[in-house]
C-alpha cells in the first residue's frame, strides 16, 4: 500500500500536468511534425564494405627469427588501419574520386541540396584560393568515415557510408588498390636495401671467415702433436719412454758390475803365453855355410870362364878360405826358442769389456734421448689444456663466422627471391582481398522505426519540458503547506482556480468546490 505522502506527490504532479497538458501539448506536436516532415526529406544511406584477409601468401622476412612473436589480428589492423589513413593514400584517393564527390556523398542531411535551394551558395569556388583547404578537409572526413572492423579468426572488413554507393564502392576500390601498390613498392624497396645490406655483411664476414680459417689452420700445423686429440698417444709414448729408462737405468747397473768384474778378471790374466818351444842349431853356422856354398857356385862359374889367375877368383878362393876358418872357430852349440800367443782369455774378457762399454754408450745415448722424450712429452701434456682452450676458441670463431656467412648466404637467396615475387606476383601481398566493395541498393539508413522512435522521444521530451518551465515560472501557492508556510496563519480551507471552459459549465465548478470543501473538512 502507498504511503499517503507517495500518494500526494503523484497527485501533485497529475494536477500540475492536468494544470498545463495543453501548453505542452501543442508545442509537442509541432516538434514533432517538424522532425517528421524533416525526416521525409531525409537521403538514403549506403554502405559498401570489402573482406580483406590478413597474412595470407606473406613473403617471408629474411630476418625473422623463430622465436619473433607473430603479431595479432588486433595489431595487424592497428597496423593496415594506420597506413590506410595516411594522408598521400587518402590524397590520392581525392584525385581519383573528386572533392566534390566525396564531400556530396557525404551530405547524409541533404545540407547542401537546401543551400542550393535557399540560394545560399551555388557550388561554384576559388580553386586556386580554396583547393588546399578543401582537400584538408575532405581528408579529415575520409579518416573519420572509413570504418575498420575486424573479423576473426584473420579477418578485416572495411566499411563506407555514403549517399551514394557507387561513389563508396569507388572509393574502398581505390584505397584498396592504392595499399597494394604501395606494398608491392615498398616490399620491392625493402628486398632491395636488404640485399645491398646483406652483400655488404657478407663481404665483411667472408673476410672474417677467412682470417678464422687461417690462424686456426696456422695453429694446428704449429701445435698438432699438441693437440687435445693427440693427448692419450702422449700419454701412452709418455708411459713407455718411462718404461724403457727404468729399463735402460737398470741394464747399464748391470753393465758398469760386468766391466768391474772383466777388469778384475784380466788382472788376474797376462796377455800372452807360450805355445811351443823349439831346439835349433847356432844360426852362425848356418849362415857361414850358406854364404861359402854361394861362393863356391859363382867360383865354378868363374872358373868356367875364366883362369885360376883371375883376379875375381883369386879373391873368391880367398874369402872361402876365411869363412872356413871362420865356421870352424864357431861353438856348434844349440840354441833352445820359444813361441809365443795372445791369451785367449784376456782376449775373450778384453772384448766382452769392449762390448760392455759399446753398450754402455748405447744405452747412455739412448737415456738422453728418452729424457728429452719425456720432458718434450710432460710439456705437452701440461700444455694441452692451454693448448685446448686456444683451439676452441679458434674453432668457435671459425664456427660463428661460417654460421653467421652460411646465414646471410641462405638470406641473400631468400631476399633474392623475396625480390622476385614482390615484383612479378602480385597476389602475394601481406593481405588479400577477399571481396572487393560493389555498389549496394539496399540502403541501410534512415531506419524509419527508430526515426519514429527518435521524433516520439523528442516530442515527449517537449511536453515535459514546457510543462516543467511553466510550473517552474508559476509563482502562485501550490498547495496548503505553501500557504501556511508563507502566512504564517491557520488556514479553513483553499479556493481552487475555477476554469469556466471546462465542460459541464457550472456544474464543474460545483463539483469542485464541494470537493475543495470536503478535503479542507477533512484536515485538522
Amino acid at each position: 500500500m502507498q504511503s499517503p505522502k507517495n500518494q500526494l506527490d503523484v497527485q501533485k504532479y497529475l494536477d500540475v500536468f492536468h494544470k498545463y497538458k495543453w501548453h505542452g501539448l501543442i508545442p509537442a506536436c509541432i516538434v514533432m511534425l517538424i522532425l517528421f516532415a524533416g525526416s521525409v526529406f531525409l537521403p538514403k544511406i549506403y554502405e559498401s564494405s570489402c573482406l580483406i584477409e590478413i597474412d595470407r601468401g606473406t613473403i617471408e622476412n629474411p630476418f625473422r627469427s623463430d622465436r619473433e612473436r607473430v603479431p595479432s589480428l588486433g595489431e595487424h589492423l592497428s597496423a593496415f588501419s594506420q597506413n590506410a589513413l595516411r594522408w598521400d593514400v587518402l590524397s590520392r584517393i581525392i584525385d581519383a574520386v573528386g572533392p566534390e564527390a566525396i564531400l556530396q556523398n557525404g551530405d547524409v542531411y541533404n545540407l547542401g541540396k537546401l543551400k542550393k535551394t535557399l540560394g545560399l551558395g551555388d557550388g561554384a569556388t576559388n580553386d586556386d584560393q580554396e583547393s588546399q583547404p578543401k582537400r584538408e578537409a575532405v581528408v579529415g572526413y575520409l579518416k573519420k568515415e572509413v570504418q575498420f572492423r575486424q573479423r576473426p579468426p584473420q579477418f578485416l572488413v572495411i566499411s563506407y557510408r555514403g549517399t551514394r554507393s557507387d561513389v563508396n564502392s569507388k572509393i574502398l576500390n581505390t584505397l584498396v588498390s592504392v595499399l597494394i601498390e604501395e606494398k608491392i613498392k615498398a616490399e620491392v624497396n625493402m628486398a632491395g636495401r636488404n640485399y645491398e645490406f646483406i652483400k655488404s655483411e657478407m663481404e665483411t664476414y667472408r673476410q672474417e671467415l677467412e682470417q678464422a680459417e687461417t690462424h686456426l689452420k696456422e695453429f694446428k700445423e704449429k701445435h698438432i702433436s699438441e693437440l687435445p686429440n693427440n693427448i692419450n698417444v702422449h700419454l701412452a709414448q709418455l708411459t713407455n719412454d718411462r718404461s724403457e729408462l727404468l729399463a735402460c737405468e737398470l741394464e747399464m747397473k748391470e753393465l758398469t758390475t760386468r766391466v768391474r768384474y772383466i777388469d778384475e778378471e784380466m788382472k788376474k790374466q797376462s796377455e800372452l803365453i807360450v805355445s811351443e818351444i823349439r831346439r835349433e842349431a847356432n844360426p852362425m853356422i848356418t849362415v857361414l855355410n850358406q854364404r861359402i856354398v854361394d861362393m863356391e857356385v859363382e867360383l865354378t862359374r868363374l872358373r868356367t870362364n875364366y883362369t885360376e889367375l883371375h883376379p875375381r877368383v883369386i879373391e873368391l878362393k880367398g874369402q872361402i878360405e876365411d869363412l872356413k876358418k871362420q865356421r870352424d872357430g864357431v861353438d856348434e852349440s844349440t840354441l833352445d826358442t820359444q813361441t809365443s800367443m795372445l791369451n785367449p782369455v784376456h782376449q775373450q774378457l778384453a772384448q766382452d769389456k769392449q762390448n760392455a762399454l759399446v753398450r754402455l754408450e748405447v744405452l747412455k745415448s739412448r737415456m738422453a734421448n728418452l729424457q728429452k722424450r719425456i720432458v718434450e712429452n710432460e710439456k705437452k701434456v701440461e700444455n694441452v689444456p692451454a693448448q685446448e682452450q686456444q683451439l676452441l676458441t679458434l674453432t668457435r670463431n671459425y664456427e660463428v663466422n661460417a654460421q653467421i656467412y652460411n646465414m646471410f648466404l641462405q638470406k641473400l637467396e631468400e631476399v633474392r627471391i623475396q625480390e622476385k615475387l614482390a615484383t612479378e606476383q602480385k597476389g602475394k601481398e601481406s593481405f588479400k582481398v577477399l571481396e572487393y566493395a560493389r555498389a549496394t541498393t539496399t540502403p541501410v539508413a534512415p531506419d524509419r522505426v527508430r526515426v519514429m522512435g527518435f521524433i516520439a522521444l523528442a516530442g515527449i521530451a517537449t511536453c515535459i519540458g514546457v510543462i516543467l518551465l511553466l510550473n517552474y515560472f508559476d509563482d502562485s501557492f501550490k498547495s496548503v503547506e505553501e500557504a501556511k508556510e508563507f502566512l504564517q496563519k491557520p488556514l479553513m480551507g483553499t479556493v481552487p482556480s475555477l476554469d469556466m471552459a471546462e465542460r459541464n459549465g457550472h456544474s464543474a465548478v460545483h463539483n469542485k468546490l464541494l470537493k475543495a470543501i470536503g478535503k479542507s473538512r477533512g484536515r485538522p
